[in-house]
């Protein structure tokens, strides 16, 4: 009489292959939820990274308007520099001045600049004129 003695292995059960099966399922699972996760991470990081930069230039534009603000404050205080700004711009001058204008003649350029301004003002009028009655 010979006996059949076979080894029972503990990996050959079929429980222990179905427990194989889903683990992998799982961890598959697990894999691609946080690949995801990851790119979805990186897409906010980037956005971030854009507001960042435009949130930086917005300051360095801020700080050269402080700047100039600041300039012009300490100008506005200094009799000199209002002085200046009265004379150039307002064209004041003090009581014992007197001040000489000279006009430098027009170009041929600009003789023919104002002449078209002059015509197109005049044919949109003629124009508007026009489309009343249309």
């Amino acid at each position: 009489m010979i006996t059949d003695f076979k080894k029972k292995r503990k990996g050959d059960s079929p429980n222990n292959n179905i427990i194989l099966i889903f683990g992998l399922f799982l961890s598959l699972i697990v894999f691609i939820f946080l690949i995801i996760a990851n790119i979805r991470i990186y897409q906010k990081k980037q956005e971030l990274s854009l507001q960042l930069k435009a949130l930086e230039k917005q300051t360095e534009e801020i700080k050269k308007n402080n700047a100039q603000l600041q300039e012009g404050i300490q100008k506005a205080t200094d009799n000199d520099y209002i002085e200046k700004i009265a004379r150039e711009q307002l064209n004041l001058q003090k009581n014992d001045e007197s001040t000489a204008i000279f006009l430098m003649p027009e170009t041929q350029e600009e003789k023919v600049e104002n002449q078209t301004q002059s015509k197109n003002w005049l044919g949109k009028i003629w124009q508007n004129i026009i489309n009343i009655f249309k």
